[in-house]
């Protein structure tokens, strides 16, 4: 019976290798993207600027902050805040990024590939990797382990949810026998 242990850079383990991100994702890792975009394809590309973040979401009729709008997604300062102003597309490519980056990144600490100088002509994706793109090569018969970033289906949030439900459930459960252990009559009002 084989068994991967692997967990996903920032992700936690729901059930049976279907994982979320701990957090949200930040602006420092939209950065992160946003930098090899640049790059690879060029800071003056398509690629690049249809990726960067509408700064504008801060302004509306009502509450319009200008420093916001100017320094949320800039500011080194906001670099641990989620990221904002990014429309379904622009997740579903960064997902696609992520995964690539991730599978190229284990690819590399298990020795299948050496680190490579990327341009927009060779860059690492999975689909490069399996057709024998990278290196001019077909990859050897075995098993790899391909991760998936994806945005959550409607089925993936109920799982989040009941997920959730029973950690929390488990976690009162451990406080009330702590709380049984130190008290005759124990109440969440009262602890001895």
């Amino acid at each position: 019976n084989f068994k991967i242990e692997y967990i996903p850079p920032n992700g936690f383990e729901l059930e049976n290798h279907i994982f979320i991100d701990k957090s949200e994702i930040a602006n420092i890792s939209w950065k992160e993207y946003l930098f090899w975009l640049g790059k690879i394809f060029g800071k003056d590309s398509n690629e690049y600027l249809e990726a960067y973040p509408d700064t504008t979401v801060w302004q509306d009729e009502i509450y319009q902050d200008s420093f916001l709008i100017n320094n949320y997604y800039s500011s080194f300062k906001f670099d641990d805040f989620p990221v904002v102003g990014v429309t379904q597309e622009q997740a579903m490519k960064f997902s696609k990024w992520r995964s690539d980056r991730v599978f190229e990144m284990l690819l590399i600490e298990s020795g299948v590939i050496p680190i490579l100088e990327q341009n927009s002509e060779n860059y690492f994706t999975e689909e490069r990797f399996f057709a024998g793109e990278v290196f001019d090569r077909k990859p050897q018969n075995g098993m790899y382990l391909v991760p998936k970033f994806t945005l959550p289906s409607v089925s993936d949030i109920e799982l989040i949810n009941s997920t959730i439900i029973e950690k929390n459930n488990s976690y009162i459960e451990k406080f009330r026998s702590k709380i049984n252990k130190k008290c005759d009559k124990p109440t969440f009002e009262h602890i001895c």
